[in-house]
């Protein structure tokens, strides 16, 4: 849409009118997929090229099953006994609740914003999720009752809740504008812990399973790359990948560390912990398959089963790199 604008009185003037139709919205961020330039070229991608497909692929890359309808999703979590998938509908800007089982949907929220990254409690009763900028809540997966708050202040997240229910992980965008990891108390006094804190952005952070490692995204060295730290930090940190990565997931016994490069590459490395000494000690990454989804800004693009041995991805149906269209000199073209 156009409407004109005075720049001395700070006011708009006249009708709205549309200058191009079908442009791609992404109502759970705001953002809009379009550009103009001062010299009057417009550059946009329609609305068409992002459905997804939630599909079960094995460590070779094949599909092996579909899951659900198709639909604009984002953000998904799986419970751990593995029955059930919550995930963001970016259309309807509520979330979800899918019985793998049954094979049924059913809404989980219906509050007036956009309710996102939702993610499981240990014991599958409750589920904590965001909504727009007010905060993080939780509510209980029955449906009854008034969503809680958590966090009343803006948080990217949650990413993830430990296996022992007593930290609820997340990044935030700090008061100077970085990104850093903190944790939340389950119970107690519930305030925010600083856990993760570089000069660069630190986000998508995950626990192992036993809670003692975290592994988390940071670009120090100008692109994403995935570390590893202990949980509490010791000061020591290990660099996992080395030609990029991002979304880091653990496999359920702790032994395998999953994550997708920014080209889309899916990598698993094996990790060796010592009880003992605390070591931890870890492989070189190797190259699974490429993944087929949206890996930017959008928590949980793929998911493991605890086995490791199949990915729950949100799949792309159509590419994410489709053509983006030009016009020039729009506005002779706005009415």
């Amino acid at each position: 849409m156009q409407q004109r604008f005075d720049p001395d009185r700070l006011e708009v003037s006249g009708d709205a009118t549309p200058v191009v139709e079908d442009v791609f919205y992404n109502p759970g961020v705001g953002r809009a997929d379009f550009t103009v330039s001062n010299s009057g070229v417009l550059a946009f991608r329609s609305s068409s090229n992002r459905s997804n497909q939630f599909a079960w692929f094995d460590r070779a890359g094949k599909l092996l099953e579909t899951v659900g309808s198709p639909g604009n999703y984002r953000t998904p979590d799986l419970s751990r006994d593995g029955q059930r998938l919550v995930y963001g509908d970016v259309n309807q800007r509520d979330l979800w609740i899918f019985d793998l089982a049954r094979q049924t949907s059913s809404r989980f929220t219906n509050g007036p914003g956009a309710e996102t990254a939702p993610a499981w409690f240990p014991d599958g009763t409750k589920i904590a999720y965001r909504t727009d900028q007010r905060g993080m809540f939780e509510k209980d997966v029955t449906g009854t009752g008034a969503e809680r708050v958590l966090l009343a202040q803006p948080v990217n997240g949650p990413d993830q809740i430990s296996a022992d229910g007593k930290w609820i992980l997340y990044f935030a965008v700090t008061p100077g504008g970085n990104q850093d990891v903190y944790v939340l108390p389950t119970a107690g006094e519930r305030k925010p812990q600083l856990v993760v804190q570089t000069p660069f952005p630190d986000v998508e952070p995950q626990f192992s399973p036993d809670v003692r490692w975290l592994a988390y995204a940071s670009n120090e060295n100008g692109r994403n790359e995935i570390y590893v730290q202990a949980f509490p930090s010791t000061g020591r940190r290990w660099q996992i990948s080395n030609s990029g990565g991002r979304q880091p997931l653990w496999r359920a016994d702790g032994k395998e560390l999953f994550f997708v490069s920014d080209d889309r590459k899916f990598y698993a490395v094996d990790v060796s912990i010592s009880a003992n000494s605390g070591s931890f000690e870890y492989g070189v990454p190797h190259f699974l398959f490429d993944m087929r989804a949206n890996v930017f800004n959008s928590r949980n693009s793929y998911i493991p089963s605890p086995d490791g041995q199949r990915f729950l991805v949100n799949m792309l149906l159509e590419a994410d790199d489709a053509p983006i269209n030009v016009v020039q000199n729009w506005r002779a073209v706005v009415k």
